[in-house]
């Protein structure tokens, strides 16, 4: 990449008297800034396909950044690790803003609604239809393939269509939306049939023999689909001039990661003060079995008892009201698997907002939960995050899997960072394709699983 080249088109539009003066070392100096930036390897501008982008292109890149606001805030945002905002500054778009409304007008079904909302229903059937019955091991990994790839072939298709009728643009909403189905269908698939699963009576050989090989296929595939779709790209350009994707596309690629890389650090940011807590108070993350799940099985004094096992906790009654509501309020916001009926559920709820004191943010979970109720807008992405984590590790405590907790997060982790490789591809299509891969290669771990442990 000819940097100097990149500078002097900069120049070029952005000043057109002579090269002097206080005002032009000022915009000299600034592009000067940006473009040290992509030598600078604390931040992820290297991860731009720099090697198949045109001066011009970087150029764009570079101009648009230089026009925000506080370009040296946005950079050092980047530093952060944890969810960040103002990532959508650095994407570029030329695209028409009144064609576009139109052709979403036009054909309503490209509107990425139907992906967002549809997705989270089909992980919901999955889970209770399959995999929390537990009744065919085998059959509940084959269904969760085949869905995957009937998403996958309709993602194609709406992907297609746009492109037909001239959306050209990647659409983050789909890639995002497929993303997060694969990423908690494999959280679940190792809750549900690993962790919980009878049949499995050596949970750390399973667990080691699953952390063996999904260190070993799917990375260097991702990278090769990546590789051969820039080579593709590259070759397009430099021996026919055809760009069909462009700054516009790889700025909104580039976003996209960054969200996601943020959100994963944010997620272990949490996950270290979330362990840290267990380690310090370990007598709050042992509990006692339940005799029924049913709630209406349980006098007043029983709930009590059950729920507190021996810790204290003032204003019971406020608070295992404000505990039935939370779960009334996490099932009808989509959450269908709680309830406030349930036993377990209610002791999940009630100990990891009023018993655990681990804060975020200077945020325990019960001023958390409390603003929630009160339909208080005080609360962050990154509170709500933390209340969510929380009541997730709730459940390995009430499931008797605590001990797992870190390795399954261990393997959650390096699920998450193959699906950031996924976003190195640059283009829709191949990204659908490297997230499906990601999910079938750890299906096919699971499904073999009794075979290879025989070996």
């Amino acid at each position: 990449m000819n940097f100097q080249e990149v500078k002097d088109i900069i120049i070029g539009e952005k000043w057109s008297g002579p090269k002097s003066g206080n005002e032009y070392r000022s915009l000299s100096k600034q592009i000067d800034n940006i473009i040290d930036r992509f030598k600078d390897e604390d931040l992820p501008l290297q991860w731009l396909p720099l090697d198949i982008m045109t001066e011009m292109e970087v150029a764009q890149f570079v101009s648009v950044v230089l026009d925000r606001n506080g370009s040296r805030e946005l950079f050092n945002n980047l530093k952060y690790k944890g969810l960040k905002r103002g990532l959508d500054d650095f994407a570029v778009s030329n695209i028409n803003e009144e064609e576009q409304k139109w052709m979403h007008e036009e054909f309503p079904t490209l509107g990425n609604t139907k992906v967002r909302e549809v997705l989270p229903e089909i992980r919901f059937r999955i889970r209770i239809d399959y995999l929390e019955k537990n009744a065919n091991f085998k059959q509940c990994i084959a269904y969760v393939i085949n869905y995957s790839d009937a998403i996958w072939s309709e993602l194609e298709r709406e992907n297609g269509l746009a492109k037909m009728i001239g959306l050209k643009v990647h659409n983050p909403d789909y890639l995002e939306a497929y993303a997060d189905f694969v990423d908690g269908c494999i959280s679940e698939i190792l809750i549900f049939e690993i962790l919980l699963n009878d049949r499995f009576n050596d949970k750390k050989q399973v667990l080691d023999f699953i952390w063996k090989h999904i260190n070993s296929i799917t990375d260097d595939a991702i990278i090769e689909y990546a590789d051969k779709r820039k080579r593709v790209i590259k070759q397009l350009r430099d021996e026919k001039g055809i760009f069909i994707e462009g700054i516009e596309q790889f700025s909104e690629f580039f976003v996209s990661y960054l969200k996601r890389k943020s959100l994963y650090e944010e997620m272990d940011i949490m996950y270290k003060a979330l362990q840290k807590e267990m380690k310090d108070c370990p007598e709050l993350f042992v509990l006692t079995p339940i005799e029924s799940d049913d709630m209406s099985a349980y006098s007043d004094e029983e709930i009590k008892e059950y729920v507190l096992l021996g810790n204290n906790a003032s204003s019971f009654k406020q608070k295992i009201d404000e505990t039935y509501q939370l779960l009334d309020l996490a099932y009808e916001s989509g959450n269908k698997w709680v309830s406030k009926h349930s036993m377990r559920d209610v002791r999940v709820a009630f100990r990891e907002t009023f018993i655990s004191k681990c804060p975020y943010n200077k945020r325990q979970a019960m001023r958390i939960a409390r603003s929630i109720l009160n339909n208080e807008e005080s609360n962050t992405e990154e509170h709500l995050l933390f209340y969510d984590l929380k009541m997730m590790r709730g459940y390995f405590c009430e499931w008797g899997i605590v001990e797992w907790y870190g390795y399954y997060i261990k393997i959650v982790q390096k699920v998450q960072e193959q699906l950031l490789l996924a976003y190195n591809t640059v283009d829709d299509y191949v990204a659908y394709r490297a997230v499906n891969r990601i999910l079938y290669d750890f299906c096919d771990i699971i499904y073999y699983i009794e075979e290879g442990l025989k070996k």
